[in-house]
C-alpha cells in the first residue's frame, strides 16, 4: 500500500488528522517530496500530534497506526527520517559503544589507581621508585618499584602485571606468584610487601 492510501485510510479514521491530510490527499507522496500545500513545519506538527514527548517515537507512532493502515512500520520510520533525519536508526548502537567506551576508561582508570596506590605505599614506606607502564595492548597494565639507592645495574625490580581478564602477576627476581581473581588495594599492598621482602628488597 502507498503512502497516499495510507493517508486516506487515516483521513477517514482520526477525524482531528483530517483537516490537515485531507487538502493534500490528490498529491500525496513520499515523505522525501512533501506532498502539496505541505512544509517542514506542518510534517513536524503532524508527528508531534501523533507521538508527543515519548522515549520511543517510533514505537508509538507504529502502535497508534496499526489499525488504521497496513504497514504502519514503514510509515512511521519514513515520518521519522523526514522529522529527524536517518540517523535516529543509529542511535542504539552508537549508545552501546558509547557505554562501551566509557565503562573501559572508567575501568581502566581504577586498575592504573590501584596500581599507583601501591607504588606511592612503597615510595612513602621505603622511598622506592615506581614507573607506570600502559601496554599498547589492551587492558594490561604494568608497574615496576625499584629502590632507586642500588646500583641500576644490579638493584632487583618488583614488577606487578594486571590482566583483569585474567588476573594479575607479582614478580621480583626469580620468584612470581600469579592470582586469579581481581585485586584489590590493600590486598595488592601486602602480596606486594611479601614478593619484596622474599626477594630480599626490604
Amino acid at each position: 500500500m502507498s503512502l497516499h492510501e495510507d493517508l486516506v485510510r487515516l483521513a477517514h479514521r482520526v477525524p482531528k488528522f483530517r483537516g490537515l491530510i485531507v487538502p493534500t490527499l490528490r498529491s500525496a507522496g513520499k515523505w522525501n517530496s512533501l506532498p502539496k500545500g505541505w512544509t517542514e513545519e506542518s510534517v513536524k506538527k503532524f508527528w508531534d500530534s501523533t507521538v508527543g514527548d515519548v522515549k520511543h517515537p517510533v514505537t508509538k507512532c507504529i502502535k497508534k497506526m496499526e489499525d488504521k493502515m497496513d504497514d504502519p512500520g514503514a510509515f512511521c520510520s519514513s515520518l521519522k527520517d523526514k522529522v529527524d533525519g536517518p540517523g535516529w536508526r543509529h542511535e542504539p548502537r552508537k549508545a552501546r559503544l558509547a557505554a562501551r567506551w566509557l565503562r573501559r576508561v572508567a575501568s581502566q582508570d581504577r586498575y592504573v589507581e590501584i596500581l599507583e596506590t601501591v607504588g606511592k605505599a612503597f615510595r612513602k614506606s621505603f622511598g622506592f621508585t615506581f614507573e607506570l607502564d600502559l601496554s599498547e595492548v589492551p587492558d594490561v597494565y604494568h608497574i615496576s618499584i625499584w629502590d632507586p639507592s642500588d646500583e641500576p645495574a644490579y638493584a632487583p625490580t618488583l614488577s606487578i602485571m594486571l590482566e583483569p581478564d585474567f588476573g594479575y602477576m607479582i614478580g621480583a627476581g626469580r620468584h612470581s606468584t600469579s592470582y586469579r581473581r581481581p585485586p584489590n588495594y590493600r590486598k595488592l599492598i601486602q602480596q606486594a610487601m611479601a614478593e619484596a621482602k622474599r626477594a630480599g628488597m626490604i
